[in-house]
């Protein structure tokens, strides 16, 4: 599925200002139980089998691990804050950094199938994120630890602080 990033209706239909306006009236929600340090709190707006649509809440200067979206495309709506992009590519077992990009919201960014990225909000920021199909089997990249880790529905995109958040695991 090819998401249309010039037109104000995203995939299947989803009307992207009606998602925008949305979350925008939403509030920042507060911090984790534990006091655990996330890049961002995610809140569910939407999810099923066909699409998952998610509002992040950007902590100041903290980087989502490199990630892909299982077998989902998609799109990020950036809504607030300034943000830099990296995009990583496999490089046997693991990944390398190839390249980076820096946008200022409001911007849209297309998410294709086995992207790999990571995420850094400068100042903190909310975005938007739909996904087609939901977002099954995320792998994350632990580059300091040398491991792929697949993570169940439940975890962003970080390295997880529970064992049981972790599907399988790879050493590289």
């Amino acid at each position: 599925m090819r998401v249309v990033t010039s037109s104000r209706t995203g995939t299947d239909g989803l009307d992207l200002d009606a998602w925008i306006a949305t979350a925008c009236a939403l509030p920042a929600p507060s911090r984790r139980p534990g006091g655990e340090v996330e890049p961002y709190t995610r809140t569910t707006l939407h999810r099923d089998e066909q699409k998952e649509v998610l509002l992040l809440h950007w902590q100041d200067g903290l980087r989502s691990a490199p990630h892909d979206h299982g077998p989902a495309s998609g799109i990020v709506v950036l809504l607030r804050g300034s943000f830099t992009e990296r995009l990583w590519r496999k490089a046997g077992r693991g990944v390398q950094l190839s390249s980076s990009r820096h946008y200022q919201a409001p911007a849209r960014l297309p998410i294709e199938r086995r992207d790999i990225h990571d995420m850094l909000a400068e100042g903190g920021g909310v975005s938007l994120h739909i996904y087609t199909p939901s977002i099954r089997g995320m792998r994350v990249f632990d580059v300091a630890g040398r491991r792929t880790l697949v993570v169940d529905d439940t975890c962003g995109a970080w390295i997880p602080s529970q064992d049981h958040l972790v599907l399988s695991r790879q050493d590289w």
